[in-house]
């Protein structure tokens, strides 16, 4: 039923892309433009089990900051094993996240020792609500003995993002739209980092 709904999808986007119909497809070749044609890739080293965070979810040229909604033990089932194999459904640590639409992440022992690191609490309960930055760090496979991609969390909280500053022309331009009662004093403080003379014109208006 779910390969039907695809294919028939395939051939809605296929024609609306093209303004042709779509030519009679198998399956694989029915994935590849599915896939292509809404920009989706898939990444190599991607695992079977799409249900959690993998490196390959990252962004290759910049940290990913999540915030922790909650964290504990959750039976993972694993589609690379067979259901009755020893290690399927086994308890891991594992962390969800504030963000829509954000994978949750299986948590080893050494992304746990640094979110302890950045959030400053040893305890899941009192870690709900702090940031952390995500990247794709390196690990030495045991079995290869080469450096892997995985999904690495850093040992320090998130810097927080740095605030434009306003030339004395455009903090004027700013000022006027405040008297005029079309931008608030709130709004531009939290925007913009103000100089200490731009600051105290702002109070006294």
């Amino acid at each position: 039923m779910q390969k039907q709904a695809k294919k028939k999808n395939v051939f809605i986007l296929y024609k609306t892309k093209t303004g042709q119909n779509a030519p009679s497809l198998n399956l694989i070749n029915i994935t590849k433009i599915y896939n292509t044609m809404n920009n989706k890739k898939t990444h190599w080293l991607s695992s079977a089990n799409k249900n959690y965070l993998g490196h390959w979810d990252l962004p290759e040229d910049k940290d990913l900051i999540l915030t922790i909604k909650s964290g504990g033990y959750e039976q993972i089932y694993n589609p690379l094993l067979s259901k009755d194999h020893e290690q399927q459904n086994q308890l891991k640590k594992v962390v969800h996240w504030q963000e829509k639409g954000v994978k949750p992440l299986i948590v080893n022992q050494i992304n746990s020792q640094n979110i302890i690191l950045a959030v400053g609490s040893k305890y899941i309960e009192d870690s709900i609500g702090a940031k952390v930055s995500l990247y794709i760090g390196k690990y030495k496979n045991r079995k290869t003995r080469e450096l892997d991609d995985c999904v690495r969390i850093r040992p320090h909280a998130p810097k927080p993002p740095t605030k434009p500053k306003l030339t004395e022309e455009r903090f004027l331009k700013a000022l006027e739209s405040v008297k005029k009662g079309a931008f608030s004093k709130e709004k531009l403080f939290s925007m913009y980092l103000l100089t200490p003379v731009q600051k105290q014109s702002l109070k006294n208006v």
